[in-house]
């Protein structure tokens, strides 16, 4: 039973009453929503401000008659029906059902209509657009569209309750709220949650081959809970901002030295954590090539030294970082530089003085930052260019004479190369090497036999060093090769 609440004092009145009993105010009459002015009820515009006052609504239901005096079927739709407010004084209806709350959770749910004898079905905003499911899917992103099913299907299984088994029903509004029917009990036509949840993950698609495709049909094929399925969301969400990442490496004294006074150094760091029930996958790549300098057994101190230091830099200070600037970087180099000046200051004799470039890659979820001091080159590549993004620290006077080199002298007097990468490509791969390399095979070279060898980087690797040798390389001789591929997850 409705109510009638007076628009003036609030005070609720018997359905059939015309006058406020506190105020007196004639209960046939409302105010504009928009400029407050008395209007009579039934008054489509307002004669102050020419506002619209015809209120309309959407039942998820076909709607053939209803019994109740505060709403008129004004059309009845594809998808449900419209209903026209007559009487916006008379109050709401307050019933319990699993329906009702199923929409009410969904925050559209605006009255409950009496269609019979203590029958009630649940009245939802007005849509400005009915939306099918494909349609959302195809417009949204990736992390959006998990959102979107998480969220839909967090609501469906909070309910014991049926859903429609044709898909042509299942409509949105323009907020992505659910707009399709839903029963307490089964019918023909409507199925539970777990069946319902397989026939939307069939008709979502993504590209062929990626993560989405290759996993849900698990998902289906096990009729999964929905917390397996949340799970399995947010897993892949957090594979939205990672890469694939392969990579090998190799260090050797080359075809005339005894000793070999380079050093490389490759870190592959991934954890897992919960916050706020939200899981934070962190995976991170360090990979860092040093050429020592110095006389004696110094330049392969020095190495070792240099990547050693920069290993326990990347421990300590920078994989704890949420977030690791390109300051940060540098202040590790800093340290590590100054740590090697210090052996050096510990010697006066200036043979027995040591020093090494720096040359590296950091990889920070989907975050590329290369760093290098000296003359140990980094390449980019994909599959028709090669390009230096290392800037080397040679003398234009005199061939081959290094500029700066970590742990030579303080390290205020350094410059650090340092540059964060923007890559338009959803796949390439980076090199890092020694000069003991490229003194003797050119880049265009290089980058042939880097493709030759496909995905098997260790394959490039040794032909690259087997190319230095053939060339007679008169120095030491260190590559590391990574590919990144960005993980497709749903994609189109």
């Amino acid at each position: 039973m409705r109510l009638v609440r007076c628009p003036r004092c609030n005070t609720f009145n018997s359905p059939n009453v015309h006058e406020c009993a506190t105020c007196g105010f004639d209960l046939n009459y409302c105010f504009c929503s928009k400029c407050g002015t008395k209007i009579k009820i039934g008054t489509e515009k307002c004669p102050n401000c020419g506002s619209d006052n015809e209120k309309l609504l959407f039942a998820p239901f076909p709607v053939k008659k209803i019994v109740d005096p505060k709403y008129l079927i004004k059309s009845i739709e594809v998808h449900g029906t419209i209903l026209k407010e007559v009487n916006p004084n008379l109050i709401k209806i307050q019933t319990d059902s699993a329906i009702l709350e199923f929409y009410n959770s969904s925050g559209n749910l605006y009255d409950s209509i009496e269609v019979g004898k203590n029958s009630f079905l649940p009245l939802i905003e007005k849509p400005t657009e009915l939306r099918k499911i494909s349609q959302i899917w195809q417009e949204l992103g990736d992390e959006a569209r998990i959102t979107f099913i998480k969220s839909l299907i967090e609501r469906i299984s909070g309910f014991n309750l049926y859903f429609p088994e044709r898909l042509e029903d299942i409509v949105f509004d323009e907020r992505y709220r659910p707009c399709f029917p839903v029963l307490e009990h089964k019918e023909k036509g409507y199925i539970d949650s777990k069946d319902f949840l397989c026939n939307i993950l069939r008709i979502l698609k993504g590209y062929e081959g990626s993560l989405w495709e290759n996993e849900k049909n698990e998902i289906i094929r096990k009729k999964c809970e929905a917390y397996i399925f949340i799970n399995w969301l947010d897993e892949i969400k957090q594979k939205i901002h990672m890469n694939s990442v392969s990579y090998a490496g190799i260090s050797d004294k080359g075809p005339t030295r005894t000793k070999n006074e380079d050093a490389i150094l490759m870190i592959e760091s991934s954890y897992k954590t919960y916050a706020a029930e939200n899981l934070d996958a962190k995976k991170q790549y360090l990979f860092v090539l040093s050429d020592g300098l110095g006389g004696h057994e110094r330049g392969e101190v020095a190495a070792e030294l240099i990547v050693d230091g920069i290993s326990k830099e990347f421990y300590k200070h920078l994989l704890p970082k949420s977030n690791i600037e390109l300051e940060d970087i540098v202040e590790s180099i800093g340290v590590v530089n100054n740590y090697v000046y210090s052996k050096n200051t510990q010697t006066e004799m200036t043979m027995q003085r040591m020093g090494g470039t720096i040359s590296g890659l950091l990889i920070d979820r989907d975050r590329f930052m290369v760093f290098n001091v000296g003359d140990s080159p980094i390449f980019l590549l994909n599959d028709e260019d090669i390009t230096e993004l290392s800037i080397r620290d040679t003398s234009t006077k005199k061939n081959k004479a290094i500029t700066q080199a970590i742990g030579i002298r303080p390290f205020d007097e350094i410059e650090v190369h340092i540059n964060e990468l923007q890559i338009p490509w959803e796949k390439f791969k980076v090199l890092i090497c020694s000069d003991g390399l490229t003194d003797v095979v050119t880049p265009v070279k290089i980058a042939s036999i880097i493709k030759s060898c496909k995905k098997n980087l260790r394959e490039a690797c040794l032909k690259l060093l087997e190319e230095a040798h053939e060339k007679k390389s008169s120095d030491n001789v260190s590559v590391i090769v990574v590919n990144v591929e960005k993980e497709i997850v749903i994609g189109r």
